[in-house]
């Protein structure tokens, strides 16, 4: 799975994982890692949408070393 991280003011860091790619869109999860729990939603973001938030640096893309001390 492909993760990104999440640019912006949240409480917890935030990433997003594509579950699934539809000629539409991405299916995806929105994960908040809070001090004591984690926090899970899913989502369905259109292609555009989704390269909109490439485009501008709202989503980076993250390598997997990068998941290891996230």
């Amino acid at each position: 799975m492909v993760h990104y991280k999440v640019k912006g003011d949240h409480s917890a860091p935030t990433y997003l994982e594509i579950i699934e790619e539809t000629a539409d869109g991405y299916t995806v999860s929105l994960v908040q890692e809070f001090e004591n729990c984690r926090k899970v939603n899913r989502d369905f973001l259109s292609k555009e949408l989704f390269e909109t938030c490439l485009r501008t640096g709202y989503l980076t893309r993250m390598e997997s070393a990068d998941l290891m001390t996230a």
